[in-house]
């Protein structure tokens, strides 16, 4: 978390000057999502191809691994990185109250990384949702 600056976290009771919101997660291509919930049986298979369901797919792998890390995770869309979505834990706004201990935050990441099957370490990013 010592990627962001300081200024750029709210912290509940304290004054802020309203930072730009930020979230904290992997970035992960549209593919390691879309074929995880597919070999996970996570969708019916008659959907593989059909675009119209794609985001579906999508949040139903990011729902896998949210019970498989027993923690909150939402899909997110970076801005300005070579990622088509991030898995999500926070955001600069809500850490206070979602972030769990360091060896518990390297777990959920662990699985993640496990599961889709991406090494990239977790950092922060400008998602597209204000």
């Amino acid at each position: 978390m010592e990627q962001l600056p300081a200024e750029d976290f709210v912290y509940p009771q304290k004054p802020h000057c309203n930072p730009p919101r930020m979230h904290f997660g992997l970035g992960v291509k549209a593919q390691s999502l879309y074929e995880y919930a597919f070999k996970r049986r996570l969708v019916p298979a008659e959907w593989r191809g059909d675009e119209d369901c794609e985001y579906i797919v999508f949040q139903a792998a990011v729902k896998e691994l949210d019970r498989l890390c027993g923690t909150k995770l939402y899909l997110e869309f970076p801005l300005g990185t070579d990622y088509d979505w991030m898995v999500a834990r926070f955001t600069n706004y809500i850490w206070y109250y979602e972030e769990l201990e360091p060896e518990e935050e390297e777990e959920v990441m662990d699985i993640i990384r496990r599961e889709l099957g991406v090494h990239d370490s977790p950092r922060w990013y400008h998602g597209s949702r204000p």
